[in-house]
């Protein structure tokens, strides 16, 4: 059994290093690796990009826990910026064992906060995320102008909506 370990570590290894060699620049490989580092073999399987200011943000986008998980949920099954995602409430709800009503209750708040909205596309429901990303955007400009000039951004008059 520890050789069998061993191999697969080796190979997973190996593929890392091919991974790195093919990558498109030093910075997502580096990236990779240093996500590699940090998780070990636990990422084979794949995981999601959250941007921190979602979570720095959560309260003042006013997100309850259930629907950030929710919503992260979403994120997941979110592969192409120019295709929504499209899972089920019955999936979501699978995963966080959860009922699919309660999945549908969080999904809907999200849409009256103009975070998500379930649009039909090529027979699937999908999910718009534009609504999250654009106050997200908000929220960053918020943050680097606060960076850049170190004074209250109440004072320069930007807001996040």
């Amino acid at each position: 059994m520890v050789k069998f370990i061993d191999k697969v570590a080796k190979y997973r290894a190996y593929k890392l290093r091919l991974f790195m060699t093919d990558a498109t620049s030093t910075v997502s490989a580096h990236t990779n690796y240093i996500i590699r580092e940090r998780w070990s073999s636990s990422i084979d399987d794949g995981f999601t990009a959250i941007p921190n200011v979602l979570l720095k943000h959560q309260q003042d986008l006013e997100i309850t826990c259930n629907e950030l998980c929710v919503l992260i949920h979403v994120i997941m099954f979110w592969w192409d910026a120019d295709q929504g995602p499209y899972p089920s409430a019955g999936t979501i709800a699978k995963r966080m064992g959860s009922s699919t009503r309660s999945v549908e209750r969080h999904l809907a708040s999200l849409s009256e906060k103009a975070l998500l909205v379930k649009v039909k596309s090529d027979d699937r429901k999908r999910f718009d995320l534009s609504g999250l990303v654009k106050r997200l955007e908000g929220f960053a400009a918020l943050s680097e102008h606060r960076r850049v000039h170190k004074y209250p951004v109440e004072e320069s008059g930007l807001s996040p909506n």
